[in-house]
């Protein structure tokens, strides 16, 4: 399997929506439930990731409002290690 990262050091490979790129639809519909919120209510259509260095609409909807995706994109990195500010905000968890 190819490895991936995401923008924030994610490892693509070892997410179960990456995963579910091979027509799991058990497993979408599994993690659609587990994953839903009151932000972010998920169908099993919805968890289909290809990366969120992925520019088409094969992203879990949720991964669009990541401030950290929204970031790096906009100053075309593929990683936040590569920036000059990092770590940032962004990165800091309550």
């Amino acid at each position: 399997m190819e490895k991936m990262t995401g923008i924030c050091g994610i490892c693509c490979d070892q997410c179960p929506a990456y995963f579910t790129r091979q027509n799991d639809e058990e497993t979408r519909k599994k993690l659609a439930e587990e994953w839903s919120s009151e932000k972010f209510p998920l169908k099993a259509e919805d968890i289909l990731c290809h990366g969120c260095l992925n520019t088409s609409d094969k992203l879990v909807p949720f991964v669009t409002a990541c401030d950290m995706r929204s970031c790096g994109m906009s100053k075309k990195m593929a990683s936040c290690s590569a920036c000059d500010e990092y770590p940032c905000a962004k990165h800091k968890r309550d």
